[in-house]
């Protein structure tokens, strides 16, 4: 259950624009690059990073954090590039036949892990285990071919297969997680920071600084060449700092509204319209489709809600995810307007805020009178649960990136990640 949640609250990671580590600029990568260098990386690169990095929840991660990070570590055998064209990741060529139910893959030439050791199709398939919600059945007709049979028919093969939980891992030792093939390892990973090199090189060192709470600002004086922030103070502060530029991302982000219930809203007001300019902390703007999650089957095994709401303590509770301050401004601004009979027909509401892995559950089961939250633009789950069917879309959400000029190229993909590119 709780695998196929954070699909919808955290966007995908696919390999970095390059179709071999480390990622160089290739005609793709720079189409799709946000800055570039002018040369090779100075030896050291040190990146800012709001929040924690799980080592435990590599190679799917749960948090923007996460993504940033597990982008660099982990390929899955497709990519897709800014533009939304399918690219070779682990896998050099690919073909669909069944009628678009049999997929059929020939790994990278050369394809290697961190310690040297070479993918092969039974890697691939002991890296899929569990997931017959998008693969029924998979073989490795020869060591460098993988045939997968879909679950489901679905025409966007390459997102399904850029999908962060099939991303080709061998089990690890603890101090470093699962091995990947990516273009970064880790060699260093600690509560506070993760240090990472090139596999089989020693240059650059690339050290992320997972510091919770840490102020973008700070970081920045103290020499960080990235981060990655919502925070329109850090962005305004960066704008007037030379040697600094800020790029904005794409639209990573849908907020929503979601749940059963709902009251009608009075005078033909817009809910949407009422709460977007209540987030205040971050870049947004209206709602755009299209919205994926519409047209998604609910999950089976997720309850079917009804016209009525969830009896007991949770009656009249809008819940959201602890730690993202823009659906804690929409909840917050929701609960005006109800207590103003604007919105979800009245009455009193109360916002509550729930750690991040017991809101998945949540959302999942639909055990709260409603929910906001923010649903990728960019996932392609196989399902979804039954309160996102029952979901008013309010706002979109950007990230930004602010760059020590000339230290180092960034490339970005269609999960709206950004990534560095760097010279051998």
């Amino acid at each position: 259950m709780k695998s196929r949640v954070v699909a919808l609250l955290a966007a995908p990671v696919v390999a970095a624009c390059g179709r071999t580590p480390p990622a160089l600029p290739d005609p793709v990568a720079e189409r799709c690059a946000l800055l570039t260098a002018a040369g090779p990386p100075p030896d050291t690169l040190i990146v800012g990073v709001a929040g924690t990095v799980a080592r435990d929840h590599a190679p799917v991660p749960t948090t923007r954090a996460e993504r940033l990070v597990f982008a660099h570590f982990y390929e899955t055998l497709l990519t897709v590039d800014c533009q939304d064209r399918p690219l070779p990741a682990l896998a050099e060529r690919w073909s669909v036949t069944e009628g678009g139910r049999r997929v059929s893959f020939t790994l990278r030439d050369g394809a290697r892990f961190w310690d040297g050791a070479p993918v092969t199709a039974q890697d691939v398939l002991a890296s899929w285990a569990d997931h017959e919600w998008l693969v029924s059945s998979a073989a490795a007709p020869d060591p460098r071919t993988v045939s997968a049979w879909l679950a489901r028919l679905d025409p966007d093969v390459a997102r399904l297969f850029a999908d962060p939980r099939l991303s080709v891992t061998r089990p690890g030792k603890e101090a470093s997680g699962p091995v990947g093939t990516g273009a970064l390892r880790p060699v260093e990973w600690t509560s506070t920071r993760i240090v990472a090199t090139p596999p089989g090189r020693e240059r650059p060192v690339i050290v992320f600084r997972t510091e919770v709470g840490a102020d973008p600002r700070d970081l920045l004086e103290s020499g960080t060449d990235l981060v990655m922030t919502d925070d329109p103070a850090t962005l305004e502060y960066a704008r007037g700092r030379p040697g600094l530029d800020v790029v904005p991302l794409p639209w990573g982000r849908t907020y929503v509204l979601a749940g059963a219930g709902f009251g009608a809203l009075t005078g033909g007001d817009s809910l949407a319209a009422l709460v977007v300019s209540a987030a205040v902390r971050a870049e947004v703007r209206a709602a755009e489709p299209p919205f994926w999650w519409t047209s998604v089957d609910v999950c089976a095994d997720s309850p079917l809600l009804g016209t009525t709401v969830p009896s007991g303590p949770a009656m009249r509770r809008i819940a959201y995810a602890a730690g993202d301050p823009i659906a804690q401004d929409l909840a917050g601004r929701i609960v005006a307007l109800a207590a103003a009979g604007r919105a979800l027909g009245g009455g009193q509401v109360r916002a509550v805020g729930m750690r991040p892995e017991a809101f998945d559950s949540a959302l999942f089961v639909g055990s709260e009178f409603a929910f906001v939250t923010a649903i990728s633009k960019q996932s392609h789950p196989a399902c979804v649960p039954a309160a996102l069917k029952r979901s008013v879309p309010l706002l979109d959400a950007r990230s930004s990136v602010v760059l020590r000029r000339g230290r180092v190229g960034v490339a970005v993909g269609w999960d709206a990640v950004p990534r560095l590119l760097f010279q051998p």
